[in-house]
């Protein structure tokens, strides 16, 4: 149910921005998944991976690691229950925000998306 809500807020922040992205998801034959890609082209590309849970530390999951490992992303979104975190993993930042904070979440895309 949360990822289904994280996906109509995404795809209204598309619509009403005049954002041009794709939205899709990631799922390898093992098994290993991330919930949302964003995806304009190779140097605009934002995972998003929802985690709704209370967390007391930033970790990755090993779907989300397998992503990281293969795509090499500047940025990944993790939404959460209740955890603001920045993580590194390689090259990657890895953004912990909360879904109630809904303004720093989607301007991280925004500015992923954007930014040429």
């Amino acid at each position: 149910m949360i990822e289904n809500s994280v996906f109509q807020e995404i795809y209204k922040l598309k619509s009403q921005n005049f954002l041009d992205f794709d939205i899709h998801y990631w799922r390898t034959q093992s098994g290993a998944e991330v919930d949302f890609i964003l995806y304009k082209n190779e140097l605009n590309l934002l995972p998003i991976e929802i985690k709704y849970r209370n967390m007391n530390k930033a970790s990755i999951s090993r779907s989300l690691g397998s992503f990281i490992d293969a795509y090499q992303p500047k940025t990944v979104l993790v939404i959460t229950k209740n955890l603001y975190a920045n993580i590194q993993r390689q090259n990657t930042d890895v953004a912990f925000v909360p879904l109630e904070d809904y303004k720093k979440w989607s301007d991280l895309i925004k500015s992923i998306i954007t930014n040429d």
